[in-house]
């Protein structure tokens, strides 16, 4: 074995991904990175102590039309607005009530890197996404995509502060939020403003630029360049083209956010030390 894909709940990413680095494999990991921003900061030390590949599951970094905006960045745009929502978190489309698995589930293992253990659940299992203590929500789900690409676009990459607010989720137990605002100030004066929806009609993403009202579609979905550019990177052992480095700050921010929400105060970036201020 070469290589593991790792596809598991949030709260799985950080340990998996460091047991297989530590077990001399090389990774692709989906996105967020992981669960905390703690975990986040721990895997790019990870991966700048490693020899291993660390593809992340940023497939907009596959892309041609992101990838010409990469190596020529708009780094004139003083601000961007983005739109994105899914129906994720709609009645009809969440699964909720009782529900009879087709199969036995060894709930006791599957939460076993959570950091709160809880008896038997179905529930949980189908829609962990919405439960803090295994996923961030639409805010993760949705954003860190979203932010790679402006990221990609505008040449920005750490953020000087985050300040978002949320709806909370009306089903019963499901504590992350429904919908989001978010804004992001970076150090050289950018801004973006992030609207998320996990519960909308239908599908939707939006790019509007500040220079020209310009809207700019990016959402390009490029699984299957991305997955073989990893395979590639593997047997050559070049770098690929969404290491854990350049997808972190997208990652951070969207941690930020939540966090954000969580206190109802605007969360900082503290490039010097490297961690996040609440």
């Amino acid at each position: 074995m070469d290589a593991v894909i790792i596809a598991t709940p949030d709260f799985w990413h950080h340990r998996m991904a460091l047991e297989a680095l530590q077990a001399g494999k090389d990774v692709y990991l989906e996105r967020p990175l992981s669960l905390t921003w703690q975990e986040a900061v721990e895997l790019a030390a990870a991966e700048r102590g490693s020899r291993r590949i660390i593809q992340v599951g940023s497939q907009r970094r596959s892309s041609r039309i992101v990838a010409q905006a990469d190596r020529q960045p708009l780094d004139d745009v003083r601000s961007m607005h983005a739109e994105r929502s899914s129906t994720d978190l709609r009645r009809s489309v969440l699964r909720r009530g009782r529900f009879k698995l087709p199969d036995p589930l060894n709930f006791a293992d599957w939460q076993a890197a959570a950091r709160v253990q809880v008896p038997y659940s179905p529930d949980r299992f189908l829609n962990w996404r919405f439960y803090s203590t295994y996923g961030g929500g639409i805010v993760t789900d949705l954003g860190c995509d979203v932010l790679d690409g402006i990221h990609m676009l505008t040449g920005v990459g750490f953020p000087l502060s985050v300040k978002a607010s949320g709806e909370p989720i009306t089903e019963p137990e499901l504590d992350t939020v429904q919908r989001a605002d978010i804004v992001v100030q970076y150090p050289g004066g950018q801004t973006v403003t992030l609207i998320l929806n996990g519960a909308a009609p239908r599908p939707l993403e939006r790019w509007t630029l500040e220079e020209d009202g310009k809207r700019v579609e990016i959402s390009a979905v490029a699984t299957r360049r991305h997955l073989a550019n990893f395979f590639e990177c593997v047997r050559s052992h070049n770098p690929p083209d969404a290491t854990v480095g350049k997808t972190l700050p997208a990652t951070l921010i969207c941690q930020m956010a939540n966090l954000s929400i969580m206190a109802n105060s605007q969360v900082r970036w503290n490039t010097k030390e490297f961690r996040v201020q609440v």
